[in-house]
């Protein structure tokens, strides 16, 4: 990507803040970057470049418009982050996309395309692109997918996700250096046909109950199908969710339901609270291990005893 920094003084300028990897000189006042990443004035750019493929500009010797363009070349992942927040401390940014910028989003972005599915780590890039919007996967729907089902906590997914992206620790819980990429893209594909079915219009649902209940039913779903109330990463990864029929997300969803109901009798019909407290979780883990898990447990006794 050339930089072309004005020879006079401008009369506008603006300053803009670009990242690369490498950054080399190609010619006079021409800078040729490998994977460059815009920190700051990503709205500026893709005007410019809006307005270059219109093919009515003026040519530059007639264009006296000027921006400053700072271009910072390293390796380091810290200085990187550092300057990536400090450049964007004037505005505020939502806490993915600044974590969006980590390896393990590109990898997960890469594996995405291979289903024609697009992590859209860079908000916008994709939609501007002119992909269709439902291929398209923000990093909060991925986030949630994932806390929903592979770390079985539907009522963070719910309540509070943007959590586990600002707290180290928590962004550790789910973006973990080892995880298997493949596992991002099961929950995503299993969460999005949880929620297309309860958006049918046979189930005819209103949207206040579909928000606060679709992590919950996914995690079901993801359990019952696998018949193990734990959901371990292992048999979530080897899933067919081609296989997955719409009755077991039907059984599921009635299950799920139930025990939203008797919940929110307890708390005088408040839903919403029902959904982000703890009890609906603690309620379904234990009807999830009455089915599943404690027929195992009763097996093996059973064995150990002959």
């Amino acid at each position: 990507m050339p930089s072309r920094v004005a020879d006079r003084r401008p009369t506008c300028c603006t300053k803009r803040n670009k990242w690369g990897t490498r950054a080399t000189k190609v010619g006079y006042k021409k800078l040729e970057i490998d994977d460059p990443q815009i920190v700051n004035g990503l709205q500026t750019s893709r005007q410019i470049d809006a307005y270059y493929r219109s093919g009515t500009f003026l040519q530059p010797d007639q264009d006296m418009r000027r921006i400053m363009v700072r271009v910072l070349q390293s390796s380091d992942e810290g200085v990187r982050d550092d300057v990536i927040r400090a450049t964007n401390s004037q505005n505020k940014m939502p806490s993915e996309a600044l974590r969006a910028t980590d390896r393990i989003h590109g990898q997960i972005e890469t594996l995405f395309r291979q289903y024609d599915l697009f992590y859209d780590r860079r908000k916008g890039q994709y939609k501007d692109e002119g992909k269709p919007i439902a291929k398209i996967v923000p990093v909060i729907e991925l986030l949630q997918a994932a806390l929903a089902i592979a770390l079985k906590r539907p009522d963070a997914a719910r309540a509070r996700p943007r959590d586990y992206i600002k707290e180290d620790d928590k962004y550790a819980e789910v973006f973990g250096e080892n995880n298997d990429v493949t596992l991002y893209l099961q929950c995503v594909l299993l969460y999005r046909r949880v929620e297309a079915y309860l958006a049918s219009e046979k189930l005819n649902w209103v949207y206040g109950h579909q928000r606060n209940l679709k992590f919950y039913v996914a995690m079901y779903v993801a359990a019952a199908y696998m018949k193990h109330a734990y959901i371990p990463p292992d048999k979530l990864l080897s899933l067919d969710l081609s296989k997955l029929d719409e009755s077991l997300i039907a059984n599921c969803c009635e299950r799920v339901t139930t025990i939203y109901q008797r919940q929110a009798t307890k708390v005088a019909g408040d839903y919403d609270l029902v959904a982000k407290g703890p009890h609906l979780l603690q309620a379904m883990n234990a009807d999830l291990r009455r089915r599943f898990n404690a027929r195992k447990k009763k097996s093996v006794v059973r064995a150990v005893g002959r």
